[in-house]
């Protein structure tokens, strides 16, 4: 599957699902945006004030300590609750973050941002039902949100309704045509929909608009790949790593350009960081276990098979003739050391 991926304006990156997806905060009060002072605050707006401060320097637990302090003094204050709620997503804190994206809606349902920023954690818990209707309210409320559409076009995504993704980040990208996180989408999308010229034309929009866009070079490598034109998958993998190396398909795709090199030794390599990054990755099991078994170390490309089963649920037809003549070539290597 190719990457999907989204922004945050002010919240460190979180790596969960290579995504990139941008959280909601409500403007700062004239009174909250005094410079934080020297002296202990005393009043809730003072805590929040310096809070939003913290928050923006990414310093998680002084933040959360002054939006407590705030809440305390103001226990009616939904603001705060909304961006303690957003500090805790940030920490990968997702419970509470619920919690408090929920106290906050109870005290001002009329808050239009926090429906978005509850919406977003869900996601990142794969409660996509839930994380759906709230991405309808979102846009409800905010029909010219294009980081909204965007993320219920992911949901879509997740829940295999490509259509309804594609419509949505097409919509994104009407209300906005220089995101290239909505271009790049629409690119993995199609790439699923079979759709393979659009995709590679909707990944080169997302990276002239963004050098930088990791999954979009990912995702275009995947279609030279495709095309069998490796030097130029090598190159695109090559760039993914460099402007994102948290992302274990990366590895996997340069890894399986070395393989075909015949270059095992770079392969293992990559494959092995693929599955340091992601143990849970079947595909590199089953790409290692081609490696291993060129290398004819048939025991490994076993082990490796095994764990790409028990993860996949399935083993692909067209590896069996490999698995089976690595059973034999094992089998007979013990019955010769018995034989001498």
């Amino acid at each position: 599957m190719p990457g999907l991926h989204s922004g945050n304006r002010w919240l460190a990156r979180l790596a969960a699902a290579a995504l990139v997806i941008i959280f909601c905060i409500v403007a700062i009060t004239p009174a909250a945006a005094t410079p934080a002072s020297q002296s202990e605050p005393s009043t809730a707006e003072g805590y929040y004030a310096r809070a939003m401060v913290h928050s923006d320097k990414a310093e998680h637990d002084e933040a959360i300590a002054d939006f407590t302090r705030a809440i305390e003094l103001d226990p009616e204050y939904a603001a705060a609750y909304m961006n303690r709620g957003l500090v805790y997503g940030a920490q990968e804190m997702y419970d509470e973050a619920i919690k408090d994206l929920d106290e906050a809606i109870r005290l001002d349902p009329e808050m239009d941002d926090v429906f978005y920023d509850r919406g977003y954690v869900f996601y990142l818990t794969s409660a996509f039902d839930a994380a759906l209707a709230d991405f309808n309210e979102a846009i409800k409320r905010n029909p010219s949100s294009g980081q909204a559409y965007v993320m219920r076009g992911l949901v879509y995504y997740m829940q295999s309704r490509l259509d309804e993704a594609v419509t949505d980040f097409e919509k994104a990208i009407r209300l906005d045509p220089k995101d290239d996180i909505a271009w790049g989408n629409l690119g993995n999308t199609n790439y699923l929909l079979g759709e393979f010229a659009k995709a590679f034309s909707e990944y080169e929009t997302a990276i002239k608009l963004n050098p930088h866009s990791a999954f979009s070079y990912f995702g275009r490598g995947n279609i030279y790949y495709q095309r069998r034109q490796y030097d130029d998958a090598m190159n695109d993998y090559e760039r993914a790593i460099k402007n994102d190396p948290s992302q274990a398909r990366y590895f996997l795709g340069r890894g399986n350009v070395y393989y075909l090199r015949a270059d095992y030794e770079a392969a293992l390599k990559d494959l092995e960081t693929a599955l340091a990054l992601d143990p849970m990755l079947a595909d590199a099991y089953m790409s290692r276990a081609y490696v291993y078994y060129m290398a004819e170390d048939y025991q490994a490309a076993l082990d490796d098979w095994e764990q790409y089963e028990k993860i996949a649920g399935s083993f692909p037809r067209q590896a069996e003739e490999y698995r089976t003549y690595a059973r034999d070539a094992l089998l007979e290597r013990l019955l010769g050391k018995r034989l001498r």
